[in-house]
């Protein structure tokens, strides 16, 4: 049974079924998951995205400031479909409910959420305030990743 993180709901358990490859990284009682979930369905069934994408994760408390920000850096999932990224998505937290010390991301694959992986721009970082109501927080969270996953390959 696994635990729940600061990242990902209690209901993550319901992915690891006999065709779902799991594992578990623990680094200080956090949990930064990589899921590699095998697909039964052809890729011509899917709809498949313009890009790959990676969920990226950080802790940005005092207790870990010591070991640099890239080595804290855990990629949670990688996806290319539309389909494998709802199969991700419908577990983690809402963006309202993820603690303030923790960073979730997605950036395309081959880049990570470091200033030196976009030298040419093209990434965003965006902060909510702490009294900003937590259904606009979600609403922005979702329109956002929607937004920049839904674009479908031809």
């Amino acid at each position: 049974m696994i635990s729940s993180s600061n990242i990902l709901t209690d209901n993550l358990n319901d992915i690891n079924t006999s065709e779902t490859k799991l594992e578990e990284k623990e680094y200080n009682g956090l949990e930064a998951n990589n899921y590699n979930i095998s697909r039964k369905t052809s890729l011509n069934s899917q709809h498949v995205l313009n890009s790959n994408w990676i969920f990226w994760y950080i802790s940005r408390k005092e207790k870990v400031h010591d070991i640099p920000y890239e080595e804290r850096l855990k990629s949670l999932a990688s996806f290319f479909t539309l389909e494998d990224f709802f199969r991700y998505y419908v577990y983690l937290k809402p963006a309202s409910e993820i603690d303030r010390n923790s960073d979730l991301s997605i950036f395309k694959e081959g880049y990570k959420p470091l200033w030196e992986s976009c030298p040419d721009g093209g990434c965003w970082f965006i902060r909510f305030k702490k009294n900003e109501d937590p259904v606009e927080i979600d609403l922005k969270w979702e329109k956002l990743l929607f937004a920049l996953v839904g674009k479908i390959k031809n």
